[in-house]
């Protein structure tokens, strides 16, 4: 029995292991594009918003005050 008779008893052509194969390959392009995008990606800049998130607090804060005064 030859790889051919399995494939002509399963229905599975020559064609679509051909398809089958590109598609594989294409697949493994697109990951290995990815991976270095991916990398150029996370090699951005490090924002520190701690000064930000206490300035917002702080002008919370003093709204309450604001209006519990009022």
């Amino acid at each position: 029995m030859s790889l051919y008779d399995g494939r002509k008893k399963t229905g599975y052509s020559v064609e679509e292991e051909y398809f089958h194969q590109q598609n594989q390959r294409l697949i493994e392009e697109l990951r290995k594009k990815n991976e270095t995008q991916s990398e150029a990606q996370t090699q951005g800049t490090l924002i520190d918003a701690t000064s930000r998130f206490e300035q917002r607090r702080d002008e919370i804060r003093e709204g309450d005050s604001k209006k519990k005064a009022a």
